[in-house]
């Protein structure tokens, strides 16, 4: 599963925003498989879907990888990743939506 979502930010197109539901529903925490460096992986793979895509996507991926920092079960060496990764977003300019 951390291959697939390196490979889904590597391939970094995604018109619908289609990923992001599909990590949103692959990391609940109620799955049994998620584990921290899944988190990681998908993390990684939302910021870059969200640099390659733009407005009006980025905002929604911004949104999942927030989810993604809240999760209680993830230690805080990832979060804090994960943290980096939305600062970057930000600092990009990418949680806004071009109108």
């Amino acid at each position: 599963m951390r291959a697939c979502a390196d490979a889904i930010g590597v391939i970094g197109v995604d018109p619908t925003g289609r990923s992001f539901y599909s990590y949103n529903y692959a990391l609940t925490p109620r799955n049994p498989h998620i584990d921290p460096q899944l988190v990681l992986a998908a993390s990684s793979s939302i910021a870059r879907l969200c640099r390659f895509s733009g407005p009006p996507l980025a905002p929604e991926g911004i949104r999942v990888l927030r989810y993604f920092s809240n999760l209680p079960t993830i230690p805080n060496t990832v979060k804090a990743q994960i943290h980096n990764e939305i600062d970057g977003l930000f600092k990009e300019g990418l949680d806004k939506v071009i109108q």
